[in-house]
Order: C-alpha cells, then structure tokens, then sequence
C-alpha cells in the first residue's frame, strides 16, 4: 500500500514536470532529480506527508493546463474535496493543502479583479467557509469511522495534537535546524521568491498588473511547500527534506518555463534582469543535472550494498519472533515500543489502542492520563512482556512494580536487537 501510495506521488510530480517543461531533455533531468529515492524508506514522510500535497499540485496543474477558472464552480469544490481527504490523511499538510488551494484561489482573482472590490468579500468568506468546511468533514469522517470500528467517543482534540501540545515540536521531537550552507536555506528561498513573483503579477502589488498566466498554479504550489515546510522545521532530522524537495522542482520546472526563452536567444537579453534570468536557468539546470546523475549513479550503489548486509532483510526479525511464539504465550498482554509490530507479525493481540509507547503521549484515549491508563491496565494482568530499554517503557515498568512488587522477570527475548522481558505475577 505505501509503495501504490510512493508511485502515486511521484506520477504526480512527472505530470507536473511534463506539463511545463517542453524539452524533452529538461524533462529528464527533472523528473531523475525527483523521482530517485534515498538508500531508505521513512514512512511518516514519504508518502504519509508528500502524497497529498503533490496530488493537489498535480491537480492546480491541470487546471492550469486545461485553462480552467475555479473560483465558483465544480473545479472549487473538487479541489476542497481533495483538501479535505488531505486532512484526513494527515493534518499537518492537510492544512498546507488548503493554504495552498485557497492562494490558488485567491491569485487567480486578484489578476482579474481589485483585491477589495465588488463581491471580494464574498470570495473571502466563501474561501474561510469552504477551508473551515474541510478540516469539519475530515473530523466528522473520522469519529464515523471510529464508531463503526466500535469506539463511541468522539474525538477532537486528539486531532490537532501537534499544534495543541506545544511541546511536541519543542521537546518530544525538537531538533535544530543545522544553519549555514545547507539545501533547506536555499529551497525556502525558492519557495517564498515564487510566492512573491506570482503576487507582483496581481492587484494586490500594484494598480494595473501584467497578466501571467502561471501566477495562480505557481503561487499555489509554492504556498504547499511554504506551509509544508514547518514540518521540516521541526523534525529536522530524519531527512524530512523530502517533504518539500519534490514541491521545489515543480516550482523549479514552471520558473525554467516562463525563464528558458533567454537561453534561445542569448546575446539579445543583456539587460540586468536578463542577466539575472540567464543566471536562474543555468543554476537551476546545473543543480538538478547534479542531482539527477548523483541519485541514478549513487543510489544504485548503496542500496546494493545496504541489501548484501542484510539491511532490507526481515530473517534475523522473523527467527527471533518464532523463538518469541515458542517461549511466550500466545497472546501475552505486550506494551512497549515496537510491539504492535511484533505482535501483527505473529498474528497475536496486540491491543493496538495504547500499546506502543513510542506514541503513547498522542494515543491517550481522553478519558485520562494515557501513562496511568498503560499502567492499570498492566496491574490487570497475571503476566505482561515489556520493551525493557526505552525510557517511556522503563518508568512504566517502575511504576508497575512499585504498586505491585509480586511480579517476578521469568524471561528475557531479543528481537531485532530490542530486548523484552517477560514478567509474570507470584500468586
């Protein structure tokens, strides 16, 4: 599924690609600069936060491509709609899908109309409706889901956890973004100079503007990556990079676009903005040639070699988890980090509720302090297994044993180099 989900995405960038670029060649250095993958796979990012936003600029593109105006009509509410299943998918670039949908919007009239005149009000409150109406729906959709799953309680603020508990981009996964010469700084440059190039073809910059075609899809797709973009600010680690890399490119292809008529006719465009356009194109085209030989050359390579360690292999995991099902009981109440992994592979129970730890602080069910609940819950039982390295699961263990000190350690099992202890109740 996650691998459709990956291909889906970068389908989406190739259309984009193709769209804007009309030599074939450029095509090429684009679409290998973006599609080339990295030697591992990091789910939460890619396709978890990267699917949706370039879906709906795919989407902007085709509209683009197709000459369609939005504002009031089906195409409005088809994008909304795709925004909308982008939030329920993931709410962090959910919310970047409709920040950038409703820029789309929002420049798309500002090149034909006043930014405060007649019936723009209507537009803006139409625009906040349908924007507050997307995270509404994907919410309702969600507690229908749990009810009919079985769980009754609605949920809400679990929902936005990132942006209710502050201290999980300050604490729980802060990591300072390394400064100087490094990719981020130039990629947010990028984006924010698009942004800003599509609004000075607008009404908002001045009385009478000159009329671009690709303002509304550029400063659409630029407001995704812009929006996006805090995701890698704060999980700077990971290579959450790529949750902007393939948005920059399609930003890059449609800037190369509107620029590359001044390679054609090189000695005519002297002035000083076209020296400054020679410059962008000849950047940009080096960069991404870079990238593009760099990925198809090196990537190949290391993931040769990351496959002959055995790195991609799970027969270490699986021997360890069949000495798992031979010296534990099916079944036996697990908690801790990497056991619903475990315990899916088995085909056991595993609780999925709570009972990873690495998340628990998010998985709290709203009735109580989800710490305590794992903790009861654990007191319930005659014998648990739990992860015994992790520090979530190292103060549940103490705070068990301090309630109930009859719980003696009769095993210990390793898998995948991550050791569990098996403790059962002396009755």
């Amino acid at each position: 599924m996650l691998a459709f989900f990956g291909c889906l995405a970068q389908l989406a960038v190739i259309y984009a690609v193709d769209v804007f670029c009309k030599k074939n060649w450029l095509k090429a250095v684009l679409v290998s600069a973006a599609v080339v993958r990295t030697t591992y796979t990091y789910p939460a990012v890619s396709p978890v936060r990267t699917l949706f936003p370039l879906l709906l600029c795919a989407y902007m593109v085709f509209l683009y491509k197709n000459q369609k105006e939005v504002w009031g009509n089906r195409w409005m509410w088809m994008g909304f709609l795709l925004c909308s299943g982008a939030v329920l998918w993931n709410t962090e670039t959910g919310l970047a899908c409709i920040a950038g949908f409703v820029f789309y919007i929002l420049v798309e009239q500002w090149q034909r109309r006043s930014v405060f005149g007649k019936g723009m009000s209507v537009l803006y409150f139409s625009v906040f409706a349908a924007s507050l109406g997307c995270v509404c729906l994907a919410v309702v959709v969600l507690n229908i889901y749990n009810w009919v799953c079985g769980y009754p309680n609605l949920v809400f603020r679990v929902f936005f956890y990132p942006y209710i508990n502050s201290s999980f981009a300050t604490e729980g996964i802060r990591c300072n973004l390394p400064l100087g010469n490094h990719a981020w700084v130039y990629i947010i440059i990028l984006l924010l100079g698009a942004a800003s190039w599509a609004i000075y073809h607008t009404y908002l910059w001045k009385r009478r503007t000159e009329y671009m075609e690709e303002a509304p899809v550029l400063a659409g797709i630029a407001m995704i990556g812009i929006v996006a973009f805090a995701y890698y600010a704060n999980e700077a680690h990971w290579g959450c990079m790529e949750i902007v890399h393939q948005i920059a490119i399609i930003v890059s292809a449609v800037i190369l676009s509107k620029l590359w008529h001044v390679l054609g006719r090189w000695k005519e465009y002297n002035h000083v903005e076209h020296i400054f356009q020679k410059a962008v194109v000849v950047v940009a085209v080096a960069i991404y040639s870079t990238l593009a030989v760099a990925g198809a050359l090196g990537d190949p390579v290391r993931i040769s070699a990351r496959n002959r360690a055995g790195a991609y292999s799970l027969a270490e995991v699986k021997a360890d988890l069949e000495t798992l099902r031979k010296e534990i009981p099916e079944n036996t109440y697990g908690v801790g980090l990497g056991i619903n992994t475990a315990y899916c592979m088995l085909q056991w129970d595993n609780h999925a509720k709570l009972r990873d730890t690495s998340a628990v602080s998010i998985n709290a069910s709203g009735k109580g302090n989800a710490f305590t609940e794992l903790r009861d819950e654990i007191l319930c039982q005659d014998s648990f297994l739990i992860e015994s390295k992790y520090s979530w699961d190292q103060d549940l263990l103490g705070a068990v044993l301090k309630r109930d000190d009859t719980y003696v350690l009769r095993k210990t099992v390793s898998i995948g180099g991550v050791e569990y202890g098996y403790y059962v109740r002396e009755k």
